[in-house]
């Protein structure tokens, strides 16, 4: 606000400024005048406190309806926000890992096969897949997406790798898996956590599983969805672990 100026009564009027045992005034003038700005503060705060709380409506009122399915990535750990107070306060409930139920998992699907020894790390036929994989509406975990990091071992790549492998409902295996040591390891992980597989065109299979080829990969694109989870179903390998 802008300064006001004081005055004291002396004997002769007005002077400026104030005096021991003089009553002290102001001009009505300057009095209106810090008066109108104040009262229009008061307005600007209480429109923008009016604004924060709509805002803090909408926002409840969206994670109110979608919290329970929203999950919070990183790379150390999974939480699943089960409370709009965990969203707004930034505090999860409970410090402990959430666990990542079915639903989460769902149309989510991560590719196995061989790297090491291959020219480009075989990368190519990473995103190939990846890619044919998305185009059918899976949320695809493609190990060829971190690429060569300097400095990696092949367990600290398989440490990353295995994370990403628990959430997904469902492996593809490429050709020549069965040489890779990871893909084994993964594929014997995935058979422990119940997870199942697909293979890929020339990808090796045991006899007792149906082998999906890389032409009848599940569509669930819009409008697709009841008769593309049939058929993913009779698809489906007969021992959700074979592969090894």
């Amino acid at each position: 606000m802008s300064e006001v100026k004081r005055y004291h009564v002396g004997d002769t009027g007005l002077v400026e400024g104030t005096a021991l045992g003089r009553p002290s005034v102001v001009l009505a003038a300057d009095f209106d005048r810090v008066t109108a700005e104040r009262d229009a503060l008061q307005l600007r705060l209480t429109v923008a406190d009016q604004r924060n709380d709509d805002l803090d409506g909408l926002l409840r009122a969206w994670y109110e309806a979608n919290a329970k399915r929203l999950i919070r990535v990183d790379d150390a750990a999974y939480h699943i926000v089960t409370s709009t107070a965990e969203v707004l306060e930034g505090k999860p409930a409970s410090a402990k890992r959430a666990v990542l139920l079915t639903m989460d998992r769902e149309m989510r699907v991560y590719i196995a096969g061989p790297m090491t020894g291959i020219p480009e790390y075989n990368f190519p036929a990473f995103n190939a897949m990846a890619e044919k994989l998305r185009g059918a509406g899976w949320h695809v975990e493609n190990p060829a997406d971190h690429g060569h990091v300097v400095g990696a071992e092949w367990a600290d790549y398989l440490r990353y790798d295995i994370g990403r492998l628990a959430t997904c409902e469902v492996v593809m295996l490429l050709p020549g898996w069965t040489s890779s040591r990871g893909a084994r390891l993964e594929v014997s992980i995935a058979r422990e956590l119940g997870i199942g597989l697909m293979y890929a065109d020339g990808a090796e299979y045991k006899p007792t599983s149906k082998p999906l080829a890389a032409d009848e990969i599940p569509d669930f694109s819009p409008g697709n969805g009841n008769k593309a989870r049939r058929r993913a179903e009779a698809l489906k390998p007969t021992e959700s672990g074979a592969g090894e």
